[in-house]
């Protein structure tokens, strides 16, 4: 049992309940908050995953990018993105 002055019993408890407070997180992380399918989920949202998106929007970005900032249209943009999308696989 746990005494004063043995810190191998301390250890063993210490250890013990690392283990299932781990066991008991990932549960609830894993299988009911779904933590791996909402990290997908952000990855494809930020189209991280998707190889021929980044260079469908510079191709199409390209020569906005070359415009004075202030020149450019937000709402030209967030069409050029669009388009970007629906020319990938980023779908």
């Amino acid at each position: 049992g746990l005494s004063y002055g043995n810190p191998a019993a301390l250890d063993a408890l210490v250890s013990e309940a690392k283990r299932r407070i781990d066991r008991a997180l990932r549960g609830v992380l894993f299988d009911r908050y779904k933590f791996a399918e909402h990290c997908d989920a952000v990855k494809r949202y930020l189209l991280l995953g998707q190889g021929d998106f980044h260079h469908y929007l510079m191709d199409l970005v390209g020569p906005d990018l070359a415009e004075p900032a202030s020149t450019v249209s937000a709402y030209k943009l967030t069409g050029t993105l669009e388009a970007a999308i629906r020319a990938s696989n980023a779908q």
